[in-house]
């Protein structure tokens, strides 16, 4: 249970913030339009030519055996080998994954844009980014990290993975699903998998060998419905913090979780923002206790997440006025580091918070029994 004042800090915070008015949610979901036509759709157009829509909306996950010819993988692995363009920093991987922007391989990028794309025949008609990632597990071994991606949903509205090699040449490996916690193979080189980009998904851990896949995100030109928008929203309100406009950014997750207060990425968002808040001006407990609020809500619709557990463990730790509190912030950072595919810097940020929760936990037991 939380601190009676700091649950009461939080309900009074909520209140003062009030509700959003509806004519506001609604202009920013006319600028969320504006921002996907300038950062998204024109970006696609600049890189990949305009795109000829399909019939399929891409509802549910689908393997699509033999989709590309082995060849072709073939070649697609021998022009990231030629060309060897710089390893991307576009996914969170870090160090234990290197990944390609096909926009830097002249040969694949003309054969997914006028080959591929079009046979895939989805409702989608434009392309967010495509990337050549290379999963090596001797190299995580070497660098104490492993192979694999922490879970997170993509920036797009549908996702194409392809195998680019036998799943026999390696080991571990896949797509995993944190729903139902299957994960999903691909045999042989070739192989696809279409799913869903909001369906939060991990790069299962590859233990041995190496693992090539080639990842497509695509998107639409226009944008349809709620998850559409909280995808833009979530992109603003990253932006805006980074800049430290931040109450623009809270006032980004506010209107987003007006429409959809389930979405757990922008509760972690909310989280992260108003703790910032807290920390640059507010001396009071209103934004951390208004933080530790997003943050439990986050965990309970995202319970395997680092990124909302991390957020919870340090909100319920700057909020925590009994060594029961603190302790609980222990028990959320302990399972945010069993979480799969973090790298060396997440596992490193973690621990320093969990050490920090540890000596907090000591500090108050030895106040309260003095």
């Amino acid at each position: 249970m939380m601190d009676v004042a700091v649950m009461l800090a939080g309900v009074v915070s909520g209140l003062l913030l009030g509700r959003v008015p509806e004519a506001l949610v609604h202009n920013e979901m006319r600028a969320n339009e504006r921002y996907h036509a300038r950062e998204v759709v024109a970006a696609s157009d600049a890189v990949w030519g305009r795109l000829a829509v399909g019939r399929e909306d891409v509802t549910a996950c689908r393997i699509l055996p033999g989709l590309v010819d082995g060849d072709r993988c073939r070649l697609i692995i021998e022009e990231v080998r030629r060309t060897r363009p710089p390893p991307s920093t576009f996914t969170m991987s870090g160090r234990n994954v290197r990944e390609t922007h096909v926009s830097d391989l002249p040969e694949t990028k003309r054969w997914l844009r006028d080959e591929l794309f079009p046979r895939l025949n989805t409702t989608c008609d434009a392309l967010y980014d495509a990337l050549v990632l290379r999963y090596n597990a001797e190299y995580s071994h070497s660098h104490a990290a492993r192979a694999a991606q922490p879970v997170h949903r993509d920036d797009a509205v549908a996702t194409i993975n392809v195998a680019l090699n036998d799943a026999s040449e390696y080991a571990g490996g896949g797509t995993r699903f944190e729903a139902d916690d299957t994960v999903v193979k691909l045999a042989r080189a070739g192989d696809a998998l279409l799913h869903p980009s909001h369906l939060r998904h991990a790069g299962a851990a590859t233990t041995r060998g190496e693992r090539w896949v080639l990842v497509a995100f695509m998107t639409r030109r226009a944008l349809r419905d709620i998850s559409d928008h909280a995808r833009v929203f979530h992109a603003r309100a990253f932006a805006a913090r980074q800049r430290g406009d931040l109450d623009n950014a809270l006032v980004l997750c506010r209107c987003a979780l007006a429409v959809d207060s389930r979405d757990g990425e922008l509760l972690v968002q909310a989280a992260k923002v108003s703790t910032d808040i807290a920390d640059v001006r507010d001396g009071t407990l209103r934004y951390r206790a208004l933080a530790l609020l997003y943050a439990a809500r986050a965990t309970k619709v995202l319970p395997r997440s680092a990124a909302a557990l991390h957020v919870f463990g340090l909100a319920r730790l700057r909020t925590a006025r009994r060594p029961a509190n603190a302790a609980r912030a222990v028990q959320a950072l302990d399972r945010a580091l069993g979480t799969e595919g973090l790298d060396a810097a997440q596992r490193a940020a973690l621990r320093q918070t969990r050490d920090i929760a540890v000596r907090t936990v000591a500090f108050l037991e030895n106040t309260r029994s003095r």
